[in-house]
């Protein structure tokens, strides 16, 4: 994707997903308070680490997708809109290798092993 040389930066811009998520999040109907976004932890299903958001109120069972919330959804496009490819890619893997930082010497090696690399970090 390229970015639009048109496109007027807007506060939003320097904000990851996340913020631009909880920003535009909406209010739970029950109780007009503002939703949390939270992201999926089990990794055997098919929606891990997808946004949602939930009601603050303990025993609320307000649920809703992030990336089913409009205003959210459409920030997050514009957004990406601005950001060159290139940069995209940077900040991608800034935050990959970020979440990498925290993983034990066990874990890391577990991920190399995954994806195909050798020790070395080359391509096999």
């Amino acid at each position: 994707a390229k970015a639009r040389k048109d496109a007027k930066p807007t506060r939003y811009d320097d904000l990851d997903d996340d913020g631009r998520y909880r920003i535009f999040a909406p209010r739970c109907p029950a109780h007009a308070v503002t939703a949390k976004v939270l992201r999926v932890k089990k990794k055997s299903t098919g929606n891990f680490d997808r946004p949602f958001y939930v009601c603050q109120e303990p025993g609320c069972d307000y649920f809703k997708w992030a990336d089913d919330h409009a205003p959210a959804v459409a920030a997050n496009a514009r957004a990406r809109q601005r950001e060159t490819e290139a940069a995209w890619r940077d900040r991608v893997a800034d935050k990959r290798n970020d979440a990498r930082k925290r993983l034990t010497l066990t874990e890391l090696r577990a991920d190399v092993d995954r994806r195909g690399l050798d020790p070395a970090l080359k391509a096999k």
